[in-house]
C-alpha cells in the first residue's frame, strides 16, 4: 500500500506580537500591533489542542459553569443613544460588549441605521464592530 503524503501545514506569524494567520497577508492584521515588519512563514508547534482537532486560537481552559439561580438580575449599565426611539427598542440603550441582531426586508435602511449607531457609540475612544 502506498501512503499518501502528509501535507505540511504552515502559518504566518507576526514577529512583534505573535499573531498567527493561515494566509500571508503582508503585515500583521492585528489592529493593536501596527508592526512594520512583514509576516514570517513558520510551521506551528504541535500542541495538545491541535492534535485533538481543536484550533490553536481557542483557550486551553473552559469557563466556569454558573447556574442560572446564581446570576445577578441587576440591570446592566447602558450607553444611551441620541435617538429616544432606539433607546426604547434596546431597553434603555446599548449594553457595552453586547451583540444586537437587526433583521428586516432589503432596502429598509438597516445598514444606514447601524452605521449611524456605530458612529454614536464609538465616541470616547471606544470601538464598534459592524458585521454585514
Amino acid at each position: 500500500m502506498v501512503k499518501t503524503k502528509e501535507r505540511r501545514r504552515t502559518i504566518f506569524a507576526c514577529g512583534a506580537c505573535g499573531n498567527e494567520s493561515a494566509k500571508w497577508m503582508g503585515f500583521c492584521p492585528s489592529p493593536a500591533c501596527g508592526s512594520p515588519l512583514p509576516l514570517v512563514e513558520t510551521t506551528p508547534a504541535v500542541s495538545a489542542p491541535q492534535r485533538a482537532g481543536r484550533p490553536t486560537w481557542l483557550a486551553d481552559h473552559s469557563p466556569q459553569i454558573v447556574e442560572l439561580s446564581e446570576l445577578s438580575d441587576s440591570p446592566e449599565a447602558r450607553s444611551t443613544l441620541p435617538s429616544p426611539e432606539l433607546n426604547r427598542v434596546l431597553g434603555g440603550g446599548v449594553v457595552p460588549g453586547s451583540v444586537v441582531l437587526l433583521a428586516g426586508e432589503p432596502g429598509v435602511g438597516k445598514s444606514t441605521l447601524l452605521l449611524q449607531v456605530a458612529q454614536w457609540v464609538t465616541g470616547d475612544d471606544r470601538r464598534a464592530l459592524y458585521v454585514s
